[in-house]
């Protein structure tokens, strides 16, 4: 894939112009449930969520399901489950599921340390895998994502900047509150090379609704948004047009401190006399800062 070489006069080519992306499925309700059917394994959504669904959407896509939507286990006990739905009964507030949560869900709410829920559109894991990219921009996974590999991809000259993307980086993954909650879980970014581009990053971002911010779209969680990333044997060098008067080199880098289990190993970051970079294993942190938990960095 490519696109016409660059000047610095193009810049606007660089910002918002995703080369390939992926973007939130959009949110249905959050909340908590009351209880959870032992035999069956059917929960009991509390009150709030379950308006959520009959007021703000209706309740016809639950009764009808055909796999198009997706329980997800945000926070608390059991956090990382996702179950497709398979039913719903807005009278006895019962949403069914392809097959029971484990035994690490816990119904209640956040003052009991209940499992923080939300219900999302359904997506499958996705591979970007064996391109070549000249002259484009961002290739990412962005919001709503389970399961993706970005791999022995070769980018050359990939300038991004600023807005839309994953925080000036060429390749990445944006997790963020954005119409409703959109984690990342379950990435991996192995074996791509890059050639004076911009580098590798996880961006964990909670607020990007500028009318409603946090509270309506994501009212019962507000991040960690990205989890279980590993980045692996990556390859990264030179100084990419759009980071030449900065000299800022491509890098693998992490904007959020407070995101949780991130595996940065044998990646090659090659930076030209002359350039910086900011740190190639946690743009300006070590990942193994104490509230970056379960985060490793390896040679």
């Amino acid at each position: 894939m490519a696109r016409p070489p660059s000047t610095l006069a193009d810049r606007a080519a660089w910002t918002q112009r995703e080369t390939v992306t992926t973007d939130g499925s959009g949110w249905w309700a959050s909340g908590f449930a009351d209880s959870v059917d032992a035999t069956t394994g059917a929960i009991v959504l509390d009150a709030n969520m379950s308006a959520d669904i009959t007021t703000k959407h209706g309740d016809s896509v639950l009764v009808k399901n055909q796999s198009m939507l997706t329980l997800k286990i945000l926070g608390g006990p059991g956090t990382g489950q996702t179950r497709l739905v398979t039913g719903w009964d807005s009278a006895t507030r019962m949403l069914t599921l392809e097959s029971p949560l484990d035994g690490h869900f816990t119904p209640g709410n956040a003052e009991n340390n209940g499992s923080i829920l939300t219900i999302v559109g359904s997506f499958g894991a996705k591979t970007i895998v064996g391109n070549t990219f000249n002259w484009t921009e961002v290739v990412q996974w962005y919001s709503n994502t389970l399961g993706g590999v970005i791999a022995d991809n070769t980018f050359t000259d990939c300038n991004v900047l600023n807005g839309g993307n994953v925080g000036n980086a060429s390749v990445g993954a944006y997790g963020a509150c954005y119409n409703g909650p959109g984690p990342v879980w379950y990435t991996e970014f192995y074996g791509n090379t890059q050639v004076r581009s911009d580098g590798i990053s996880l961006l964990d971002q909670p607020h990007v609704n500028s009318k409603t911010g946090n509270q309506n779209d994501c009212p019962v969680y507000s991040g960690i948004y990205v989890r279980w990333s590993v980045l692996r044997r990556n390859s990264i060098s030179g100084i990419s047009l759009a980071q030449s008067q900065e000299k800022r080199c491509g890098s693998v880098s992490n904007s959020n401190r407070n995101s949780t289990d991130l595996l940065s190993e044998h990646n090659v970051v090659e930076c030209p006399e002359g350039g910086t970079t900011i740190n190639p294993n946690g743009y300006g942190r070590n990942w193994t800062d104490i509230q970056c938990l379960h985060c490793v960095t390896r040679p």
